[in-house]
C-alpha cells in the first residue's frame, strides 16, 4: 500500500543542462518550492531526502518571465539510490496568462523612434502571437 503526503525539507537543486549552474532550495511546509529569477534555459530539478530516493527530472524548460509548474515529484521510501525520470508530458505555466518574450536588440533597432510619431508601446509587437487591436483607446 501507498501512501502519499508532502515532503518538507526536501533538498531542491534546479541545475542549468547548458551552464552547469545550480539553483538550489528547500521544499515548503507544503512540499512546494520557488526559486525566482533564474535566467530562461533547459534545467534538470533533482529532490533528495534522507530516507528517500533521490529523483531527479530532466529538460524542464524555463522561458524567462514565466512560471512554471513541474507537478507532482514522488520520492520513494528507500535507500538513497538516484531515480532519473525521462519521459514526461511538456510542462505547461497554468498559474497565469502571464506571458514573457525576449526581442533581439536588432528587431528593436528598426522600429521607428518617437521622433517619427511612432509611440514605444509599439515595439511589443514585435513578440510573438502579439496583435494589434482593431479599438481605439485613449492613452
Amino acid at each position: 500500500m501507498r501512501k502519499a503526503a508532502v515532503v518538507p525539507g526536501a533538498a531542491v537543486s534546479v541545475i542549468s543542462e547548458t551552464r552547469g549552474v545550480t539553483f538550489p532550495t528547500t521544499s515548503g511546509s507544503t512540499g512546494d518550492f520557488i526559486i525566482t529569477n533564474i535566467p530562461g534555459d533547459t534545467y534538470t530539478i533533482s529532490v533528495s531526502m534522507n530516507g528517500f530516493k533521490q529523483v531527479e527530472r530532466k529538460g524542464v524548460l524555463v522561458v524567462a518571465g514565466d512560471r512554471v509548474a513541474v507537478g507532482n515529484i514522488t520520492l520513494e521510501v528507500g535507500r538513497t539510490d538516484t531515480v532519473e525520470v525521462t519521459s514526461q508530458a511538456p510542462l505547461l505555466q497554468t498559474q497565469t496568462g502571464d506571458r514573457s518574450s525576449t526581442v533581439a536588440e536588432e528587431a528593436v533597432r528598426q522600429v521607428p523612434t518617437f521622433s517619427q510619431g511612432t509611440a514605444f508601446y509599439q515595439a511589443a509587437l514585435l513578440a510573438p502571437a502579439s496583435i494589434r487591436s482593431t479599438r481605439e483607446t485613449a492613452v
